[in-house]
């Protein structure tokens, strides 16, 4: 599915944009309002293929990285537990 990048997303909600929001990482399009983050930067030395590889392959693991659309998801889930 492409995306019109100069198309404004005035609903993330939208069913249409479900694809490209699960490949998106969260807080790109919105901030995620907690009053406390943590951020860690890393300085690979190792060949740059093999780290391309493995950052690829993090990357792909749900469990490291949270998309977009599961941001969304999560925040209807609090929303409606509140």
């Amino acid at each position: 599915m492409s995306i019109d990048l100069n198309q404004t997303i005035s609903d993330p909600t939208k069913l249409e944009f479900q694809t490209m929001l699960e490949k998106l990482q969260c807080n790109i399009l919105k901030a995620h309002g907690r009053n406390h983050t943590a951020h860690m930067f890393l300085h690979f030395t190792g060949d740059p293929q093999a780290v391309r590889s493995w950052i690829h392959d993090f990357a792909a693991d749900a469990h490291h990285i949270t998309s977009a659309w599961q941001q969304i998801e999560q925040t209807r889930a609090f929303r409606v537990s509140r």
